[in-house]
């Protein structure tokens, strides 16, 4: 019998395995560098649609509420006697400040924040942003005699015209009810008060609760909210949950601080990637309800004309929330104010892609015939 014959069984050789082993590390760099490259464009691309939609947002959030400032149950402000300057909380702004018969104020940017607005700490105010109040009569709410918390829960409150929760006189005679008020009679005058004062308060503004059913009088809640730039979108995330720090993000953000019944005020984050913020005002000179020229915070205090303003003009700067190592940002975004030097981003911002909005407000309570 002959012997079978065994042939000799052979492997890879080590160059074939080196050359396999290096294949596939240059095929997994691809793939890898691929997939890190799409990551990227989506996390860039989802970043610019939430710049379009913070822009957006802050648009449509600022022009609702502006154009509710002077709102005091279609009487207009001359009519509207304000009976009480009262005290607020702690180092907030001054009272006369904040309550006022004059639906919108604004304040120039500077390097530090109007001594007046003591009640933004000076760690949460972006310099040489503008600043401005809106205030009006708002509608009552279901919470709006409930003094252990502020109001409204929501933090927005509602529009003129949408609430179904009358106040009547009784309310005043109750000694835990706090805040200020606004009594209106319809197509006749307005007093705004301090609940405390409602006693001083002339006898036919003192408004019955026949007058109230019949829809010819109404208590509205006082509402007075002041926004700026905030150097910070979340100041919790930094050392001190109340103040813009090292430790923060870094984010501007467009704030609002609220008046609460108790006189203090409830700072609220608008809306994140806000970096800058400017105004002209619209200045009526003739009582025809357009506005004649724009002018400057400054120039509208030495002339006491803030009764005169029937539009605002505004300037957004919005930044993406998303650094963008591909970008370096080195515009300048020119102020409305000529007199202002033009913005440009600092050093450490210019990473971020960014776009600016303009936009025009009439403050419609201003320029009803």
């Amino acid at each position: 019998m002959r012997a079978r014959r065994h042939h000799r069984e052979r492997g890879f050789s080590i160059i074939e395995l080196m050359t396999a082993v290096t294949i596939s590390l240059i095929m997994f760099s691809v793939i890898i560098e691929l997939f890190a490259s799409n990551k990227q464009a989506y996390r860039l691309q989802e970043g610019a649609s939430r710049l379009n939609e913070n822009a957006r947002y802050a648009v449509s959030h600022l022009q609702y509420f502006m154009r509710l400032a002077d709102h005091w149950g279609g009487i207009e402000a001359p009519n509207v006697n304000l009976e009480t300057v009262p005290a607020v909380s702690g180092t907030d702004c001054s009272g006369a400040a904040v309550v006022s018969n004059v639906g919108f104020r604004g304040y120039n940017g500077a390097a530090t924040r109007p001594s007046a607005l003591d009640c933004i700490p000076a760690a949460n105010y972006e310099p040489t942003t503008d600043l401005f109040f809106i205030r009006y009569g708002a509608e009552p709410t279901s919470g709006a005699t409930d003094f252990t918390r502020p109001w409204p829960d929501s933090g927005i409150p509602p529009a003129p015209g949408t609430s179904t929760y009358p106040i009547y006189k009784a309310h005043f005679n109750d000694a835990s009810s706090k805040g200020i008020w606004v009594a209106t009679l319809l197509g006749r005058r307005a007093s705004i008060f301090e609940r405390s004062k409602f006693g001083d308060l002339p006898a036919d503004m003192q408004i019955d609760d026949q007058t109230v059913n019949q829809g010819r009088g109404t208590y509205y809640r006082f509402q007075s909210m002041l926004y700026y730039v905030r150097p910070c979108s979340n100041p919790a995330s930094g050392s001190n949950a109340l103040l813009c720090d090292a430790g923060d993000d870094g984010i501007p953000a467009l704030v609002r601080r609220t008046l609460n019944p108790d006189m203090t005020f409830t700072e609220q984050t608008v809306v994140s990637g806000v970096e800058n913020m400017q105004l002209l005002y619209g200045v009526d000179n003739n009582a025809d309800f357009i506005a004649d020229q724009y002018e400057t915070a400054a120039t509208i205090d030495a002339n006491a004309d803030w009764d005169k303003v029937v539009t605002v003009r505004v300037r957004l700067i919005v930044a993406n929330t998303e650094r963008d190592t591909t970008v370096n940002d080195t515009k300048q975004y020119f102020s409305l104010d000529p007199n202002e030097a033009a913005w440009t981003p600092p050093a450490e911002a210019r990473s971020f892609r960014r776009n600016q909005y303009d936009f025009t407000v009439q403050i419609r309570n201003m320029t009803r015939a």
